[in-house]
């Protein structure tokens, strides 16, 4: 008999990494696999990214969707928006997800990451007693409320699959049975060296950009562990590009739904509007688009985690702003930096020069993962699902 999968997946960023995951699984007999999305995906004001998992091919089987009746309609604090709208899809998640469970009827449900989305599905399933596979568990991002949302799954989950020994050893250190817990490499590694990268002919006309004069891109999410800090900083780094010149050409992706991404989005669509020359805001690019981007790119910076495993590997110089991702372990050729005037120009400066771009193309990358796909495959076709019961024993070191 099949083993029924659900995949359930939040962000453009978690999809990424899941799909050869459900490309490789809808290939097995072994595994009958279904998709539901939610969160940005779904998100009119987000990255509205369901059409990335279309294009993909994958069929949705069920959807939680983000509306504006998820926002607060009163002027009652403007600045509780996003947060209103993290709760209401919260709650929609916690009252529709549990009768998609229940017709799709599935053996496993596997979830990535750390996102609150991703917390309230956990949380369902351990209610309803269906099993979870975990990826991404262990790791660390202190300047985010996500690094204890990501603990938290781990403790609902049932199977883990890590990115490192040192995160399998942390997420055995919350109480999880070893024998559940395989290190099988970061998924944002998986087949990198054979990456069929866009050339940038094709990357323009998809796109309706021009890329003859040098780019970077940018990628900035809020610090939710340190309100206010990435749009007071992003002012200072909006000015700083302005006065480096016309020279290069400023791509950026939108922020997360998290507190304050609005306001940031708000802040990069401003620049776009007053030069539209200079400064670009790409709402979603995609993994593809994006990692071909990166590669013909002279750097890319903003504080998300790819900055840290997926770009280092492709030789390209990262600069890592702020706190977002403290905790997570990083090459040479990630330049990390706070968000003072002085910080932010010489960042710029170093990170343009021919000495750091030689390092980073020197630099180890301290993830693996190139088989991580396949290893996480190879585990679920030898795990007997019906061993794994509802109750969790604590494992004491």
């Amino acid at each position: 008999m099949k083993k029924k999968i659900a995949i359930i997946t939040g962000s453009r960023a978690e999809w990424g990494l899941l799909k050869p995951l459900w490309q490789k699984l809808s290939l097995c007999h072994e595994f009958c696999v279904k998709v539901v999305a939610t969160g940005s995906h779904l998100d009119p004001d987000g990255d509205y990214s369901i059409s990335e998992i279309e294009k993909d091919g994958a069929k949705v089987e069920a959807r939680i969707w983000v509306d504006d009746s998820d926002r607060k309609s009163s002027k009652t604090a403007e600045k509780n928006c996003n947060e209103d709208k993290m709760f209401a899809l919260m709650a929609k998640i916690m009252t529709e997800l549990p009768e998609i469970l229940r017709r799709l009827k599935p053996d496993l449900v596997i979830i990535l990451g750390d996102r609150y989305e991703i917390y309230s599905v956990a949380g369902v399933c351990r209610l309803m007693g269906i099993k979870i596979a975990h990826i991404s568990g262990g790791e660390l991002t202190y300047g985010a409320f996500d690094d204890c949302l990501r603990h938290c799954i781990s403790k609902l989950s049932d199977l883990h699959f890590t990115a490192s020994e040192a995160y399998r050893k942390r997420v055995i250190q919350l109480g999880e049975q070893p024998d559940k817990v395989y290190n099988c490499g970061d998924p944002g590694l998986y087949k990198l060296r054979q990456f069929e990268f866009i050339p940038k002919k094709q990357l323009e006309k998809e796109l309706n950009i021009d890329l003859s004069r040098p780019f970077a891109i940018f990628t900035f999410h809020p610090e939710t562990c340190n309100p206010g800090k990435v749009t007071t900083g992003i002012k200072l780094v909006l000015k700083e590009l302005k006065n480096l010149g016309k020279n290069f050409l400023w791509v950026f992706t939108a922020s997360n739904n998290d507190p304050e991404g609005q306001k940031i989005n708000d802040m990069i669509t401003a620049a776009s509007k007053s030069d539209p020359d200079n400064f670009i805001l790409i709402r979603s690019l995609g993994r593809k688009r994006y990692l071909s981007m990166a590669a013909l790119s002279e750097f890319v910076g903003g504080n998300s985690s790819s900055g840290l495993i997926e770009i280092p590997a492709l030789k390209i110089p990262v600069l890592n702003f702020g706190l977002r991702q403290e905790g997570r372990p990083h090459g040479k050729g990630v330049l990390d930096i706070g968000y003072s005037e002085n910080e932010i120009k010489n960042g710029f400066k170093k990170i343009l020069s021919s000495q750091f771009k030689a390092l980073a193309k020197q630099s180890e990358n301290p993830y693996e993962g190139e088989t991580s796909i396949d290893r996480i495959v190879e585990i679920l076709l030898q795990t007997d699902l019906n061993q794994i019961g509802r109750s969790k024993r604590f494992y004491d070191l």
